[in-house]
Order: structure tokens, then C-alpha cells, then sequence
């Protein structure tokens, strides 16, 4: 009995004990957690760390899915010469194989480098830069040499990941698609700017605990925040499309010697804008985009308001299209001004249809002032109503406020001279969208759409936005008005200042702007400065079904020429001719069908399989996996070979379409020249003759 008590005794005093020591932990862990003293903390941070995961950016790709700019990886590689496992047998047996292997994948000596390496394992150089900014390919490959193919820890080569912004297109778009800055971890300009937020995603953030080896390992952490990927912009911009405005714009530049110009090509119904450039002269004479004229740079449009100004008279029932109006001598007084045509001779009397198709500013000017002489506020109301007083929307940063002048101008800068002057697109500026998005809207039925750039906005296939047609203003022509401002602009063409511009495939409609730049604020001539132009043409086409809409503004041509219809006017009509090109061999293939039975022509592999699939064309190839095809016509159908070119001598194009003739000998070396529409009929060299860079071919073209 004495023992049974003994035994519950100390049993009871041990649990007592346990339990004691048990509170006593467990108070002493809740003090350090609660109040834990600052080694320990100290201790905590130095070996686990939080970590900030960077997201991946979006890319931004072209309407047909090309990219436009993405985000790449690219490599330092860097070199431990004291690295534990890199023993002086190893050093010695590897690096002679290794700074050749160094010489002929990144240029220099073989020598030199490896007496570099030897004096950096002399020195001691534990994080020495061997080259930068290597791609993934190149990567791949420096892996397979001596020493890079091991550990860090046994060869001593480090590769230190960093990534780059891309444009694979270069400077196609470049001001328009935009930059982003690495250093400042956002985008600068362009839809790399408008979209920030979206491309970047959302950083996340990780537990790391320290190990041994001195490198970091991720945690398994509930409260660990997951990176969000960036999401993908899909513009509307067509690649093609861009590369045919790039080229036609650069060529007349250049011929030109101009100091800037851009281009915008948009479709009517949507307002999508499909090709958009901007070229400025360096100071190396070169072309490359630098600004993004087309939406922010606001200028004085000249003769290209002249439709909207005329509108107004008609809209307000002020005039007709067939009120006649004296021209004089191409000479009118303003007050103390001489408004003056570009014919020193006058027109004489002829009608505001004439007027407008002449660009008569003494006619256009005489017409508005009449019409609004005495209630000058009316006009600038029906600008307002027209929207020519509001930004576009476009949303790219940097699109400025039209400036429009008002008679109730607190700064006086309301002149008697202002309407007749406004009326002729002087004393106001737009940008070239705006005034594109103004045409637009004539050829849209009065319907005005705001354009846009972005068609979808993707992350990780789930759509996050799809963009349709915007309307930013509608009704503010009455219909009758609105038939007389497309009958206007296709008199224009048909029988005005741009009669060079009609084609035989297509009607088009627009109008030819010139304007006097003001230089130093002043447009007067002087022994310090020239006389600078800006030349434009804005219109659409075909007239009577409009599909796209087109402005090219080229400033400062210095070649003599600088009129609208002549330095502006021709890259329309390049643009038009050259979109069209594709939808015209098909015609042309189906005329040919209906007269002659299966059709022969030659060109791009690609568009002749389009075109005999279209036409249910029986085809029958021949090793034709070649880029450029010639086809012969047989009893059920064509043969498809390959169009055998050889390296400086000129390949037969006969047959060809333009569009597909031109690229093919260009890329070639050859300077081609062509007048006619249709195919190929004759080459001014022969085929197989022998040419140098640069040599220049003549090509006609017929039905």
C-alpha cells in the first residue's frame, strides 16, 4: 500500500514537472516571437529573404499575328578563374580549345584571348565579363565548348540572363508600336505607353531561404503573391500594308530630299488603322522614325480644308455647287491682305464645283466669306458640329487639341482676314489623323469613326477586349450636303488638280492640300530663309463603294517640286495601286478564265495558289516549294515550277503582276521603273543578261 502511494507520488510530481517545463517553452517561444531580441531577428533576415518576380511583359503583334515587339533573353557570360573545381590541370588541358572556340564565334584572336584568360587566372578574376548581350542560339552553342559545358563550380563559366525588347520589323511602325525602358520599368512612347499596365501584368513575390553554397532556394510559402503575366495587344495593323506605305513614302521623300512625311492607311467602315508611318530626315541623311507625326503633330493643313470650310457654306445654305463665283485675275483684296491663286491668271467665273476641283483660293475664299461675313460665329459652329474641333481619341498619348479660332477670341487674335484665311486651311492646325478621320467620315456616309489601333487584347488565349467600330459623330451633314461633298472630292480626281492620280482599276476620290509653312513665324522669302511647303493628298477609294481611306503629308520638299498632286499624291496612288494589286490579279485571272479558259500568270507562290484555289483552278506541281513560281497553261488546268532566278542576272518577269515583279528584282539589286497598269508584257532587259547593283530596269505593263 506504502509502495502504491510512493509510485503515484512521483508520478504525480513528474507530470507536474513535465507540464511546468512544457509552459515554460512554450511561454519562451511567444517571447520570441512576440518580443524576440534583435540577433535573432538579424539572424532570421540574413538567411530568408523575400524576392520580387518580375512578371513577363505582353508582346504586341501585327493584325495577321507577326510580332511587333516582344521580350527575348539575352546573355553576359562571365568567367571564375579561381572557381573551386577549376584546377590548374583542368585550366590548362580546356582553355586553348576554349578561346578558339571564343574567337570564332565572337571575333578577335585566338591568341588574345587566351592570353587574356591566362593573365585573368593570374590575377585571380573571379567575376570577369568575357562578352555581352549573347542571344539564346548563340548561348546554346557557347555551352557545347571546353569549360562551359560544365558546372560553374568545375569550368568557371557563368551565364547571367537579362532580357531585351524587341522589334523584329525594326523601324517599321516603330513610333507607332513604341518603346519600353528596362531602366525605368515601363513604356516610354507609342502602344508600349497607352497599354503599360496590361503588357506588364503584375510582379509577384517569394519566400527564399539561404543554403549552404551561398545560392537561394524558394520556400514553399502560403502567402507567396504569383507573378501575372503580361497580356498580348493585338493592333490592327497590317505588316504588308506597313511596308508598302514605308516604301512608297521613302521613295518620294527621298526623291524629293524632304524633311519629314508620314502616311496613314485606314479602313472606312471600322476606322482600323491598317499602315501607319513616319519618317524624319537624320542628320546622316538617312530616314527613320523618330516622331509620330501623324498623330501629334498639329500643323496648318492648307487646301485640304478647304472641304470642310465649303461644307459649311452648303450645309448652311449659303451656296450650291453650282453658284458661280468670280475668280477675277486670281487676285482678291481681304482688308489689307491679297488673297491669291496659285494661276497668277485667274479662273474667271466658274462654279463652286469648278472652284473646289481647281483649288481655288480667291473662289473658296470669296465663297466662305460671303456666306459668313456677317455671323462668323455660324462657321466655327458648324466646324464644332463637324467634330473638327475634338481630338480623335486615338489612344496613343500625345494627340494635341485641333486649334480652331473663335470671333469671340479673348486674345484678339481674330483678324478681319481670319475667314477668308481659315477657309483655305490657314489660322487653325490639325493633325494628319484628324484631318483623315474629317475624309473618313465622307466616304463612312457621315458616319465618323474613331480610329483605332488595337483590335484585341489577349492573356493567355482568354480575350480580354475586342474592338468593333467606334462612332464619335454621325448626322452632321445632311444628306444632300453629304452627296455634295462626294461628288466634290471624286471632281477633284476626275477633273481637277489630282487628274494624274485616276486608275484605270478604281475611282478615287480626294483633295490636294498645299500649304506655305510659316518659318520663324513669317511665310515671306528672305536671304536668311526659304520658302517651306507642305504637301498632302487625303481621300479614299473606290469612290462609289469606299473601302479605305488614305492621307500622305510630305513637309519641305526641296526639288522644285512641292504641290500636293506632285509630291504628296503619287504615294497615294502607289498605296492604292499596290493594296489593290492582289484583288486585281484575281480579276484579271477570272477575266482571262472567261475568255481563254484556265489562266497563266507567274509571281509569289503563295498569292498564285490563292488565286487558283479561289478560282477552282486544277494545279499540277512540279518541285514547287520555291518562293517564286512561273505557271504554264495546260488542257485541265496549270503547271506550277519554280521561276529559276540566278544570282546578277535578270530573271524573266513577263507575266508577272506588279506588285510581284517589283519585289522580286529589287531584292535582286535592280532599280525598277514601270508605267501602264496590268501584267508584265516587256522587261528593257533581256532575260539571263548579266546586271550590276543598281542597274535600273523598265517594265510595261498591259491588260
Amino acid at each position: 500500500m506504502n509502495l502504491e502511494k510512493s509510485t503515484i507520488l512521483r508520478l504525480t510530481l513528474t507530470g507536474i514537472f513535465i507540464f511546468g517545463i512544457s509552459i515554460a517553452v512554450a511561454y519562451r517561444l511567444f517571447h520570441i516571437q512576440i518580443t524576440a531580441p534583435p540577433e535573432v531577428e538579424e539572424r532570421t533576415e540574413r538567411y530568408t529573404r523575400y524576392t520580387e518576380v518580375n512578371a513577363d511583359r505582353g508582346n504586341i503583334y501585327s493584325a495577321d499575328g507577326s510580332l511587333l515587339a516582344t521580350t527575348l533573353p539575352i546573355y553576359d557570360i562571365r568567367m571564375d578563374f579561381k572557381a573551386d573545381g577549376l584546377t590548374d590541370k583542368r585550366f590548362n588541358e580546356n582553355i586553348g580549345p576554349f578561346a578558339e572556340n571564343m574567337s570564332a564565334s565572337f571575333g578577335g584572336s585566338p591568341s588574345s584571348w587566351l592570353n587574356n584568360f591566362k593573365k585573368y587566372r593570374r590575377d585571380g578574376k573571379r567575376y570577369q565579363l568575357l562578352t555581352r548581350n549573347v542571344n539564346y542560339k548563340e548561348l546554346q552553342k557557347v555551352k557545347q565548348f571546353p569549360l562551359a559545358e560544365l558546372s560553374p563550380y568545375k569550368g568557371g563559366v557563368r551565364f547571367e540572363k537579362k532580357v531585351t525588347r524587341e522589334n523584329p520589323f525594326g523601324e517599321k511602325a516603330r513610333r507607332t508600336v513604341g518603346k519600353y525602358s528596362f531602366g525605368k520599368q515601363k513604356g516610354i512612347y507609342g502602344l508600349e505607353l497607352a497599354f503599360d499596365s496590361l503588357l506588364s501584368g503584375r510582379k509577384g513575390e517569394r519566400l527564399e531561404r539561404k543554403i549552404a553554397s551561398g545560392d537561394w532556394m524558394p520556400l514553399n510559402d502560403s502567402d507567396e503573391l504569383e507573378a501575372i503575366d503580361g497580356a498580348d495587344i493585338y493592333t490592327t495593323i497590317d505588316i504588308n500594308v506597313q511596308d508598302i506605305l514605308q516604301n512608297a513614302l521613302k521613295k518620294k521623300m527621298v526623291e524629293h530630299d524632304a524633311d519629314l512625311g508620314c502616311a496613314i492607311f485606314m479602313e472606312v467602315e471600322t476606322g482600323f488603322i491598317k499602315g501607319i508611318v513616319n519618317l524624319d530626315k537624320c542628320e546622316d541623311g538617312q530616314y527613320r522614325e523618330k516622331l509620330n507625326h501623324a498623330v501629334g503633330t498639329a500643323t496648318e493643313p492648307g487646301s485640304t480644308f478647304k472641304l470642310p470650310a465649303i461644307l459649311a457654306a452648303l450645309e448652311a445654305g449659303k451656296t450650291s455647287v453650282n453658284t458661280i463665283v468670280d475668280t477675277k485675275k486670281g487676285r482678291h483684296r481681304f482688308h489689307n491682305r491679297i488673297m491669291k491663286d496659285s494661276n497668277d491668271k485667274g479662273y474667271g467665273k466658274i462654279s463652286v464645283q469648278r472652284a473646289f476641283e481647281l483649288s481655288s483660293n480667291v473662289g473658296i475664299s470669296r465663297i466662305v466669306d460671303d456666306a459668313f461675313k456677317n455671323d462668323k460665329a455660324a462657321f466655327v459652329d458648324l466646324l464644332r458640329r463637324f467634330g473638327l474641333d475634338q481630338k480623335t481619341g486615338i489612344c496613343i498619348p500625345g494627340e494635341p487639341k485641333p486649334y480652331i479660332k473663335t470671333p469671340d477670341d479673348k486674345n484678339g487674335y481674330w483678324s478681319g482676314v481670319t475667314l477668308p484665311w481659315m477657309s483655305i486651311g490657314y489660322e487653325l492646325t490639325l493633325t494628319p489623323l484628324q484631318t483623315l478621320t474629317f475624309y473618313n467620315a465622307i466616304a463612312n456616309n457621315g458616319v465618323m469613326v474613331k480610329p483605332q489601333l488595337v483590335k484585341q487584347i489577349k492573356r493567355n488565349g482568354e480575350v480580354l477586349h475586342d474592338a468593333g467600330p467606334i462612332v464619335i459623330n454621325k448626322d452632321f451633314l445632311s444628306e444632300s450636303t453629304l452627296e455634295e461633298a462626294k461628288a466634290l472630292l471624286k471632281g477633284v480626281v476626275e477633273n481637277g488638280t489630282a487628274t494624274n492620280l485616276r486608275s484605270p482599276h478604281f475611282e478615287i476620290s480626294g483633295k490636294t492640300g498645299t500649304a506655305q509653312v510659316a518659318v520663324d513665324g513669317s511665310y515671306k522669302n528672305s536671304s536668311s530663309r526659304a520658302k517651306k511647303y507642305q504637301a498632302s493628298f487625303v481621300g479614299y477609294f473606290p469612290s462609289d463603294d469606299p473601302k479605305y481611306s488614305c492621307i500622305v503629308l510630305v513637309n519641305n520638299p526641296t526639288k522644285g517640286l512641292y504641290y500636293g498632286n506632285r509630291v504628296a499624291g503619287p504615294v497615294f496612288l502607289e498605296i492604292a495601286e499596290k493594296f489593290y494589286a492582289k484583288n486585281f490579279m484575281i480579276d484579271l485571272a477570272q477575266k482571262e478564265i472567261e475568255r481563254k479558259g484556265p489562266v497563266s500568270l507567274s509571281g509569289y507562290a503563295q498569292d498564285i495558289h490563292k488565286v487558283c484555289t479561289d478560282l477552282k483552278i486544277q494545279t499540277n506541281e512540279i518541285n514547287s516549294e520555291n518562293d517564286w513560281v512561273a505557271t504554264k497553261r495546260t488542257d485541265d488546268g496549270i503547271n506550277i515550277s519554280p521561276l529559276k532566278t540566278i544570282d546578277k542576272r535578270v530573271p524573266n518577269v513577263t507575266g508577272m503582276a506588279i506588285m510581284d515583279a517589283v519585289p522580286l528584282l529589287e531584292n535582286m539589286g535592280l532599280v525598277v521603273q514601270y508605267n501602264g497598269n496590268g501584267v508584265v508584257k516587256k522587261q528593257s532587259l533581256k532575260k539571263g543578261t548579266s546586271f550590276d547593283i543598281n542597274d535600273q530596269i523598265s517594265l510595261s505593263l498591259a491588260q
